[in-house]
């Protein structure tokens, strides 16, 4: 999988997050490959993973994405999803999370991820 995600450029997010190092003490990318780009992993101090249940995720994605759909268009949805997107995902999950430093829930309030991220980086002097 490293491979697939070396492929692809990220050029900008590299000269945008070496910017903001300059000016800021903490950096926070969202990146959906955490510290396994290449381009990327020297300058990551700490990976968080965020691990969301994938049917609390799907749940989100259709209550979002499909609150004016049709019902034949989310159910074409669900079947790719089954097919197709949730292998990815687990796929995805794994690879990211086995190289994080943190793995937090993504089912808890989003307070609770913060202050224990916080805690983290007061602790450690990230």
């Amino acid at each position: 999988m490293s491979e697939s995600v070396n492929q692809y450029d990220i050029t900008e997010v590299v000269r945008a997050v070496k910017s903001a190092r300059t000016k800021f003490d903490y950096v926070l990318v969202d990146f959906p490959f955490g510290n396994r780009h290449n381009s990327l992993a020297s300058l990551i101090n700490l990976t968080v993973y965020i691990k969301t249940p994938l049917d609390l995720l799907l749940a989100r994605q259709i209550l979002r994405d499909y609150s004016t759909s049709k019902l034949t268009d989310i159910l074409d949805w669900l079947k790719t999803y089954i097919r197709i997107a949730r292998p990815i995902f687990l796929t995805n999950e794994q690879f990211v999370s086995s190289s994080a430093d943190l793995i937090l829930d993504g089912s808890s309030s989003l307070p609770s991820k913060v202050d224990f991220v916080l805690k983290t980086l007061q602790r450690d002097k990230f």
